[in-house]
């Protein structure tokens, strides 16, 4: 480039040509044991809370500046219980999802499935350079989306939220860590 002549990359530049989400639905889903202790269903209840304000707040104003947002809606809950622990690859959250898509709410186009996984879990994923990173050092959560449904097409857009808690298994503290990091990925959704 020229010294002093700055490159300012529009929105589409980021947004890569894909479609952006519009009156956004959540359907938070908890994964693990860890979500129907007392502690995990407080918090739990913390984050549902959350999404029930934030889906309909002035933030959803400010997304509209990117053909996305508007007001939304936080449609449901699921709890997935059973073991969750060590490292979990970032696919088997996808298809976890995906397994869930005959039992989920009416497919919509501006669903996110945001998934909450347990404490002291980390989730690592492919960084596209044959190597990988982790939520214990590089994230606390991420978002995607895949294809699942009955038919195996229907486009689904998820956030992971895992953040790292110096191995604590509680996030009881974490709450503000967990709606930064739920805020960040629903408006990158």
């Amino acid at each position: 480039g020229v010294p002093g002549q700055y490159y300012y990359p529009t929105f589409h530049d980021f947004l890569g040509g894909g479609s952006v989400l519009t009156n956004v639905k959540v359907v938070t889903i908890f994964w693990g044991d860890y979500w129907v202790t007392s502690e995990g269903e407080s918090i739990a209840s913390y984050i549902n809370s959350f999404f029930g304000t934030i889906v309909t707040s002035s933030l959803m104003d400010l997304l509209q500046e990117y053909n996305a947002g508007g007001p939304g809606s936080h449609d449901d809950s699921i709890y997935i219980t059973g073991k969750v622990s060590g490292v979990i690859p970032s696919f088997m959250i996808r298809d976890m999802v995906t397994s869930l898509f005959p039992d989920l709410v009416a497919w919509d186009p501006n669903m996110v499935y945001m998934v909450y996984m347990p404490p002291g879990v980390i989730v690592i994923m492919p960084d596209g350079l044959l190597s990988e990173i982790n939520s214990k050092e590089t994230f606390g959560g991420y978002h995607d989306q895949a294809s699942g449904g009955p038919s195996g097409a229907l486009p689904f857009t998820i956030g992971v939220i895992c953040p790292w808690t110096d191995g604590a298994t509680s996030y009881s503290g974490y709450e503000q860590t967990l709606t930064t990091y739920s805020s960040h990925e629903l408006c990158e959704a």
